[in-house]
């Protein structure tokens, strides 16, 4: 993370920001948690999890929740890949 440049650090920021703003609108989630990861590899990645309202707070993030609901992913992309816009 920290050789990113202010530029490129700005535009993770801004896509971390209108993707979780994305899934809250289409999802029934209540908040939206996001990590970086890189584990002895230099490298970029984040994850960003989707908890279901209703998750037991209890499960671990890398569980899954047999009572989450189902959908099919390429269609909620689609929803999500609306118009770029500013603010």
């Amino acid at each position: 993370m920290d050789e990113l440049s202010d530029r490129e650090a700005a535009a993770v920021g801004l896509v971390r920001t209108r993707l979780t703003r994305g899934l809250r609108a289409e999802l029934d989630v209540d908040f939206v948690p996001a990590m970086v990861a890189g584990i002895r590899v230099p490298h970029f990645h984040e994850h960003v999890f989707v908890p279901h309202a209703g998750t037991p707070e209890d499960l671990p993030w890398w569980e899954p929740w047999e009572h989450s609901p189902r959908g099919d992913v390429e269609e909620l992309a689609r929803r999500l890949r609306g118009p770029v816009t500013d603010g």
